[in-house]
């Protein structure tokens, strides 16, 4: 059985089919949705964290250059502004609900500083959706679980096979259900020399064995009583995409990790928070940056998808691994 994103509790993976679970008295409205009064359950002081990126020529090129693949478009419209605005609202929404109610009520794990820091960015990572063009055309008109992304054929989505140009690049992917036509599950990919091409082999590897949360969602084969459910489709049946590859950096004064006048928000309490943290493959602080950036795109691609999206674990594992082992201790 499985999570949806607006299920989710950290770290066991459940059913998701009641809606009667979810605290109706909290839960936005559909007037908080197509409005601009805040939902009861959104934290409103988030909103004004976070600079334009898409108002600034300058950075905009250089998000275009650091991006792979020529898939940041630098030609900035009103509409694309307007659509970049309502993602922000709907992902502060989104994610506050996410974060109240399915994140174990524990200091450790709710008040986390990685999931602050994602906080602080989310007008950033909005920007950068938006600059890949991904964001739905009929975004505003979008419900509290609806699908945000731009549809497959309309999008700027590489699919990762042979000839795609960006296959040995790091950064974050999307895994597409053919079958379902929706968007159902992001991967960080940023650890040693792991590339997009190797986690599809592995990924492809673990779905024989059914050996992770996603494999048994999505197995090699049909399950022998497929009938009892457990599973949502068959491994065969997904495209993964590339939602933002990264080029290698080639220059000492990175937009990606510049705290200053770059595309993200580095506060020095997430700055040093990362640095403390040790995550495998990132030997220096820049690396351990690259880490968090492509796991905020992560949870913000989950947080996009719809409400029957598998979640496979905490977007934010690498940096939360000694809160996770602490609550699991307790509980």
């Amino acid at each position: 059985m499985f999570l949806t994103w607006q299920h989710y509790k950290l770290p066991v993976i459940m059913s998701a089919e009641v809606e009667d679970e979810q605290p109706e008295e909290e839960m936005p409205t559909e007037i908080d949705e197509h409005t601009d009064r805040p939902s009861p359950v959104v934290s409103t002081t988030i909103n004004t964290i976070g600079h334009s990126i898409i108002d600034s020529p300058p950075l905009l090129l250089e998000a275009s250059q650091r991006f792979a693949g020529n898939m940041v478009h630098t030609n900035v419209t009103n509409m694309l502004k307007t659509q970049i605005d309502t993602l922000r609202n709907k992902l502060i929404k989104r994610f506050d609900f996410y974060k109240k109610h399915r994140i174990p009520a524990s200091p450790e794990l709710r008040h986390h500083w990685s999931l602050v820091a994602f906080e602080e960015n989310i007008f950033q990572l909005s920007q950068i959706v938006g600059m890949h063009r991904q964001i739905n055309n009929n975004i505003q008109a979008a419900s509290f679980t609806t699908c945000l992304f731009k549809p497959k054929a309309m999008g700027s989505y590489f699919v990762v096979k042979e000839d795609c140009q960006v296959r040995n690049n790091q950064g974050t992917v999307i895994y597409f259900d053919r079958q379902s036509s929706r968007f159902c599950h992001s991967i960080a990919v940023f650890k040693g020399d792991n590339t997009f091409a190797k986690q599809l082999k592995s990924d492809a590897a673990q779905s024989k064995r059914a050996s992770t949360e996603f494999a048994k969602a999505y197995p090699d084969q049909m399950p022998l009583n497929p009938e009892k459910g457990g599973w949502m489709g068959k491994f065969e049946d997904l495209d993964m995409v590339v939602g933002a590859a990264l080029n290698p950096s080639v220059v000492e004064d990175d937009c990606l990790t510049r705290i200053d006048g770059g595309l993200f928000v580095w506060s020095e309490v997430t700055l040093k928070k990362i640095g403390d943290t040790s995550i495998a493959g990132a030997t220096d602080l820049k690396a351990k940056q690259i880490a968090m950036v492509c796991c905020m795109l992560q949870l913000t691609y989950e947080l996009m998808m719809d409400g029957n999206s598998v979640v496979r674990c905490a977007p934010f594992k690498p940096f939360m691994g000694k809160a996770l082992n602490l609550h699991e201790a307790r509980n």
